[in-house]
C-alpha cells in the first residue's frame, strides 16, 4: 500500500504504477470523473457480503450504492460502502435553533434530497441512528422524538 494525494493517485493509476485508488468521498466528484476520462478506469464493486462484514465491525460505516449513470460509462449501480454523514454543532447552540434546523431538514426533506446526488439516496428513516456516533443535541433529540424518528 502506498499513500498518495488524490491528484497523485490519478497520475499513478494512469501510469500503471498502482492498480487501485481509494477515495472516501461523496459522489459524484470531479477527481473520479477525471480518472475515468483520463485513464479509462472502472469503478470497483465491493461484494455485498464483504461490505456486511465490514459494517458489523465498523458502525460508523454504511452500505452505499453509486447510482447507474452517475459517471461516464457507468451503466450499472455499484455496491460499495462509505461513511455516514453528520451535521454537527456545539452544546452552545440554543435548543430552539437546533430544533429549527432539524425541523427544517425534515419538513423540506424532498428539497433537501436534491441538494446533492448522494443525498437523493438517503431515506427519511436514515436521518437518525440507533447508534449515534456522537451525542445528539437536545434540540435534535426533541424533534426526532416528536416526529417518531428516534430509533432508540
Amino acid at each position: 500500500a502506498v499513500e498518495l494525494e488524490s491528484d497523485e493517485q490519478i497520475d499513478a493509476l494512469c501510469a500503471g504504477k498502482i492498480e487501485v485508488a481509494g477515495y472516501v468521498i461523496a459522489h459524484p466528484i470531479a477527481v473520479v470523473q477525471e480518472a475515468i476520462s483520463r485513464c479509462d478506469v472502472k469503478l470497483l464493486e465491493i461484494d455485498p457480503r464483504l461490505v456486511s462484514k465490514l459494517l458489523a465491525a465498523n458502525p460508523h460505516l454504511s452500505a452505499m450504492t453509486i447510482p447507474a449513470g452517475l459517471y461516464a460509462g457507468q451503466a450499472k449501480p455499484v455496491s460499495t460502502f462509505g461513511m455516514k454523514a453528520l451535521l454537527v454543532t456545539t452544546v452552545h447552540l440554543p435548543q430552539m435553533a437546533a430544533e429549527a434546523i432539524v425541523s427544517g431538514v425534515i419538513d423540506n426533506f424532498e428539497r433537501f434530497q436534491h441538494l446533492h446526488p448522494v443525498i437523493e439516496t438517503i431515506g427519511r428513516d436514515e436521518l437518525s441512528s440507533s447508534e449515534p456516533l456522537v451525542p445528539l443535541h437536545e434540540g435534535a433529540r426533541k424533534v426526532y422524538r416528536e416526529r417518531r424518528l428516534l430509533k432508540k
